[in-house]
């Protein structure tokens, strides 16, 4: 009998060690992905200037062809392309914007689960093998 408790406390011990390498796994994981997400709101945020600094310059463009366009009384297509740019521009923003919006709180979710799981999976763990410990103990004072 105690042979037995002993295995399966061994065994239990052992099933804790994996539950403590995953959970570290799992936190190692977890700050990867905060790091991708970091990079990727950096390249979301480069790319909002860029946008801006385009908008700018296209909006300078725009007043420049305007005052062209008023001087020689010229046509308004080539301030309609321009401002056509810029529409398309505050558009890919956007849909970039959330885009990675999404994609962090995806990742941010499923890490939570992951976490979550695991946690819960150390706990129970934890809980037999005490069990298992106070059955060996009442086994030894048997004995």
């Amino acid at each position: 009998e105690v042979k037995r408790l002993l295995a399966e406390i061994e065994k239990m011990q052992k099933a804790k060690q994996q539950a403590d390498a995953d959970f570290t796994q799992l936190s190692n994981e977890k700050s990867v992905l905060s790091m991708n997400l970091k990079v990727l709101e950096a390249k979301a945020a480069e790319h909002e200037k860029q946008l801006v600094t385009a908008r700018e310059q296209l909006q300078a463009e725009v007043t420049a062809k305007h005052q062209l366009e008023v001087q020689l009384s010229g046509t308004g297509k080539e301030l309609a392309t321009s401002s056509a740019k810029v529409q398309a521009l505050q558009a890919d923003l956007e849909t970039l914007k959330a885009s990675f919006t999404k994609q962090g709180g995806d990742l941010q979710k499923q890490l939570a689960d992951q976490m979550s799981k695991a946690t819960a999976d150390k706990t129970a763990l934890e809980a037999q093998l005490k069990e298992k410990e106070k059955q060996l103990v009442a086994a030894q004072q048997k004995s």
